[in-house]
């Protein structure tokens, strides 16, 4: 039962004749109980002396209720607009950031869907590389952006769920700053070689590291990615010790391994097939145990005797916290379209990775999961920044 309302009480110094019916028409507007009196019946707020007549007090009266009015209609103004945001968007072209720098797969997923996606939703979408501190740069970016749904992050497991475990300055956990939208595929990682590398397969790169401890340079896209976790975990697994280096981003990461600067890299395989087909880079084994379609000739590190070295990469569409619900239901439909035609699979396919959807609610539980399993993996492995 709501409780009655309390008569006001002007505590502060008298006001002046001219200023009392704006502070009381203001009072009653905000305060909730316009008009006085209050729509519970209760009294009308304590008049302070003020010794102005009756004609004085009928014309103040009547101030208060214009301004009282005026105050409330600007509110409902105010409301309308808030909910024609969801209704009109998108109005311009929406940006798409992606948290490294041109030629990995985040990219490569986010050009591929971009122009059809822009198509779905009649304006034009951007896509953004804001690379830098292992991803913090593109994703702070997004985090602190406006909630209006023009500007969207191109999620990256690594980026997203790894790095808040890794620098702990940073405010930057996906299940408070960030707005689920759409999930768009995931991927095993492929594990690939450089071509001017002294071991041409897996079990040979294993006994060159045992023989020679500290001699191979493995790339990542950052401290605490996906690549850089998993070299971890094959080292933890294998036995051996390699040297980090970690690159911008994935782009990065395969033009050193492509020119020999590092020996070995994990990656997602969209971002390594173009150097693969080139002879720059030689795939040696594909994380888990199924082989990749698109691939399958290279082994699967189960078949290897690597057991349990099940790593891989997703990807997902996030906004800013507090995103307009109509415009995230709307962009999780257009992804979901975009999604489902037999080009983009087949194009996400050939890449070596994998559609799946999801609504926006079954992101933000996926999200969450990922969150803590990827911490628990970075804590048992004892992975801290370089």
């Amino acid at each position: 039962m709501r409780p009655p309302c309390r008569p006001f009480e002007f505590r502060q110094p008298p006001l002046t004749k001219s200023r009392l019916p704006v502070a009381r028409a203001f009072l009653y507007c905000f305060a909730g109980t316009w008009p006085p009196g209050g729509s519970c019946g209760g009294p009308r707020p304590r008049r302070a002396a003020s010794g102005h007549n009756d004609k004085n007090t009928s014309e103040d009266d009547m101030l208060v209720k214009s301004l009282a009015r005026a105050c409330l209609g600007i509110a409902v103004l105010w409301g309308s607009a808030g909910a024609a945001l969801g209704a009109d968007w998108p109005a311009q072209p929406v940006n798409l950031v992606v948290g490294s720098p041109p030629g990995g797969s985040t990219d490569y997923l986010a050009r591929l869907l971009s122009e059809p996606l822009g198509a779905e939703l009649g304006q034009s979408v951007v896509v953004v590389n804001k690379p830098g501190g292992s991803g913090n740069v593109g994703n702070g970016f997004v985090a602190n952006a406006r909630p209006d749904g023009y500007t969207l992050l191109f999620g990256y497991n690594g980026y997203l769920v790894s790095n808040p475990h890794l620098f702990k300055d940073i405010d930057l956990d996906p299940n408070k700053r960030f707005t689920p939208v759409a999930f768009v595929a995931s991927s095993p990682q492929l594990l690939v070689v450089s071509g001017k590398a002294p071991f041409q397969d897996l079990p040979g790169l294993i006994a060159y590291a045992k023989a020679n401890p500290g001699k191979i340079n493995y790339a990542s896209s950052g401290q605490g990615s996906i690549p850089h976790v998993g070299a971890v975990m094959l080292e933890q697994i294998a036995g051996i010790s390699m040297v980090h280096i970690p690159f911008k981003g994935a782009g990065d990461a395969m033009q050193a391994l492509a020119a020999g600067t590092v020996d070995f890299y994990i990656t997602s395989p969209a971002g390594a097939m173009g150097q693969v087909k080139a002879g720059l880079a030689r795939p040696v084994a594909v994380s888990g145990g199924k082989r990749l379609d698109a691939l399958p000739d290279v082994p699967a590190t189960d078949e290897l005797g690597l057991k349990g070295y099940n790593v891989g990469s997703w990807f997902a569409i996030y906004g800013p916290e507090k995103l307009d619900p109509k415009i995230v239901a709307r962009l999780n439909s257009a992804f979901n379209r975009v999604l489902d035609t037999e080009k983009i699979r087949q194009g996400v396919l050939s890449a070596g990775m994998y559609v799946d959807t999801m609504s926006p609610d079954e992101l933000a539980r996926y999200t969450s999961e990922e969150f803590d399993h990827w911490g628990a993996v970075i804590k048992q492995a004892g992975i801290k920044l370089d």
